[in-house]
């Protein structure tokens, strides 16, 4: 749409058209006197509006391809009416009962100029109006009166600084005292309202004064802080990381911010605990979360066990005495975990296990962490699987929301990819697992862990607490794979072997000097290379891995790449969201709303740019997305190895190259690695295969959930220990 020169117009409201709650973007017909025909206005209004409404809006003309000529909305601010028959129309659209078009026209009629000004001051003059009661007039003068004060909370908090979008949603959560709180606490705001985090709220602060050094500056940076650790991995931090942290933030010294971390350990939002000679800080509800997964996995550990349940062998399929161990462990225990890598048979152990389950008539819920990954249970098995959040109708975060699911019915839940689970879901799920079920474990220990807080599968196992079944014997159907043997081999350490191209071969490696030259190959194998040598399908069965999203071969430049290639050049791919139909997306966040998890990948189905509006497919649901949560969907043909877990794909091009050094582990290549079913090629750099290769080390992370599997209590701190 090609923009004019910026227009101020005093507006009627014809008609609303549309309204998004969540980003404000309202799209009206209005009428003007400086307009012959009535047009459409569009823009992000940041409070209600209502047919009958006249309002000051400033912004440019310009012509759809669709919709025609329309006015986009810059900014808008309600009028008071000015003429009688805008009072009339105002006093209709209030939401009164028994308020419509002719009683708002008698009351009109007999306060005429004055009506607004006498229903704020003296309603008791509407008394004369036949048949407008005492309770009617009170209904319109409070109706009034809060869309005054609405109205002036708004303005304010733009003044402040705030968004539009942003405006709206601190009035809904403070109401009128909303300016007070942001000018007072502005770093309040930093996690609660999306899109605020502590360096728009410490930019706000600023902008209206507040003082570097302020307490509450100082601990919402170390909460902020502990906050980031989590989206790290850690479930805490140690004390003088976490104040070294905060002072980077701050631009503070760190000795400054003792004082605020023993506020926010003396009045309960944080706990600092040590065990041995580790003292950690924790916020108060992950010290909680990690406390109530021990204790509720080592009374599951220390219950009795059920009754065995005897062992089915799959049909056509025989066990080995290692299988059969492992499946004869999981069927008499309360809680155990079955481990290994590709091509040991796990897959065959589950079904057996499931299998019995079923004929010894027990009730059996199957899950798996994410979509992907419990669509691909219940093919393995042949039953019915389903998300853990789906399945006991859990809703994302420490704070759980628990809205019905038949979870809680199961005698035995069994969790696959169970490395994907983090502390708070882990906790989540122990707190609805009925007290009399059995809980199985199943995954691959080597692979990374959670993207979210915490280690709990590792953790679990390296505790010694429950029984462990850990499958090693390859197999023969498996033995033939490149990709199998090479996991097996960069497991152990050593470096994969790529032999000559053959008919045969299902792994390669591609060497090229820079990652540009790689991106470059990437783009050529996905789009041309592999669905003309193996028949894949670039939109649904090749999917590109790399280890972080910056960088020339990293996610957002792969995804940019491949997506300009499966377009026509003509297609209306415009910012700031680059969708159309077709395209493969992944959800970047949880969505209770949507029951859409961070993760979850789907197709675009339709995109309708002039009222920002896409229709995405997940699982065989569309589901609508509209304004800023658009913003949560992402191209998904190349995406990171930690969002592929849980995931199988028939092809796998995996980038790897210096520019990834950091993230450069064994667990990492080996994880990318196992997601390949059919083909894997690994374009990259010999020595940054080598480097992940040789480099073991896995990446620590706080906190002390195995010492309390363990049995070991930390205890509490007092003080922040000295340097």
């Amino acid at each position: 749409m090609a923009a004019n020169a910026q227009s101020l117009l005093t507006v009627q409201v014809l008609d609303v058209g549309y309204r998004n709650p969540a980003s404000c973007f309202t799209v009206l017909r209005l009428a003007s006197a400086a307009e012959l025909a009535s047009f459409s206005g569009c823009g992000v209004i940041p409070f209600e509006v209502r047919k009958g409404d006249e309002l000051r809006v400033e912004g440019a003309w310009g012509v759809h391809p669709r919709f025609g000529r329309q006015f986009e909305i810059a900014t808008a601010a309600t009028q008071v009416p000015a003429t009688t028959a805008g009072i009339a129309r105002y006093l209709a659209t209030r939401g009164v009962r028994g308020v419509g078009p002719r009683m708002a026209q008698r009351v009109v009629d007999a306060l005429g100029d004055s009506t607004l000004e006498l229903l704020a001051d003296n309603p008791n003059a509407l008394l004369r109006v036949k048949g407008l009661g005492r309770n009617r007039i009170a209904a319109l003068a409070l109706a009034v009166r809060e869309g005054k004060a609405e109205q002036q909370t708004l303005v304010a908090l733009a003044g402040l600084g705030l968004s539009p979008t942003h405006c709206a949603a601190v009035a809904a959560a403070f109401g009128a005292a909303a300016p007070t709180v942001v000018m007072r606490d502005p770093w309040s705001l930093a996690g609660r309202f999306r899109g605020i985090g502590f360096k728009t709220a410490d930019e706000l602060a600023q902008r209206n004064g507040n003082l570097p050094d302020a307490p509450q500056r100082m601990r919402a940076a170390l909460l902020h802080r502990l906050q980031q650790a989590q989206h790290q991995g850690h479930t805490a931090l140690p004390p003088q990381e976490l104040l070294r942290s905060a002072a980077d933030l701050t631009a503070l010294e760190a000795a400054r911010l003792v004082p605020a971390l023993q506020t926010l350990v003396s009045n309960g939002e944080c706990a600092m605990l040590s065990h041995a000679t580790n003292t950690l800080v924790y916020q108060q509800a992950m010290a909680a979360c990690e406390f109530s997964v021990a204790s509720a996995l080592r009374q599951l550990a220390l219950a009795p066990k059920p009754n065995p349940v005897a062992l089915q062998n799959p049909v056509g399929i025989s066990l080995t005495p290692e299988q059969r161990a492992a499946a004869t462990l999981l069927l008499q225990s309360k809680c155990a975990v079955l481990t290994g890598g590709p091509g040991v048979g796990k897959t065959t152990v589950l079904r057996a296990v499931v299998d019995s389950l079923y004929a010894a008539g027990r009730t059996v819920a199957l899950a798996s962490p994410t979509g992907r990954a419990a669509k691909r249970l219940a093919d393995v098995v042949g039953r019915p699987a389903s998300t853990l959040h789906r399945l006991f109708g859990l809703v994302p975060g420490l704070d759980m929301v628990v809205g019905g699911g038949t979870g809680q019915d199961a005698d035995v839940l069994l969790i696959d990819e169970t490395s994907m689970v983090d502390l708070i879901l882990m906790h989540q799920v122990l707190q609805q697992l009925p007290p009399n079920a059995v809980l199985l474990l199943t995954g691959d220990a080597d692979q990374l862990p959670p993207v979210g807080p915490g280690k709990v599968f590792s953790d679990l196992i390296e505790s010694g607490l429950v029984p462990v079944a850990r499958l090693t014997e390859v197999h023969r159907q498996a033995e033939g794979s490149a990709i199998v043997s090479n996991a097996h081999r960069v497991l152990h350490g050593q470096m994969p072997r790529f032999d000559a191209p053959s008919a045969n071969n299902d792994c390669f490696f591609m060497e090229r000097d820079t990652a540009v030259q790689g991106a470059a190959l990437i783009t050529d194998l996905f789009l041309q290379r592999l669905p003309a040598r193996y028949g894949l399908d670039p939109r649904s069965e090749i999917q590109i891995l790399t280890p972080m999203h910056a960088g020339a071969a990293g996610t957002q430049q792969l995804n940019a790449l491949v997506q300009a290639g499966l377009r026509p050049a003509a297609s209306d791919a415009t910012p700031p969201h680059r969708l159309v139909a077709g395209d493969r997306v992944m959800m970047t966040r949880n969505d209770h709303q949507r029951s859409i998890m961070n993760g979850d990948v789907g197709t675009v189905e339709s995109v309708d740019r002039s009222a920002g509006v896409a229709h995405v497919a997940f699982d065989g649901r569309s589901v609508r997305f509209e304004g800023e949560a658009l913003d949560d969907l992402v191209a998904a043909y190349a995406m990171t190895v930690h969002k592929s877990q849980g995931s199988e794909y028939p092809g796998v091009i995996l980038a790897l190259f210096q520019e990834h050094h950091i993230l450069l582990r064994r667990n990492l290549l080996y994880t990318a690695m196992t997601r390949a079913r059919r083909l894997l090629v690994i374009v990259g750099q010999t020595r940054a295969l080598e480097q992940a290769v040789r480099d073991a080390r896995l990446a620590d992370r706080h906190g002390f959930l195995k010492a309390r599997l363990s049995g070991e209590a930390p205890c509490a701190v007092l003080a922040v220990p000295a340097d």
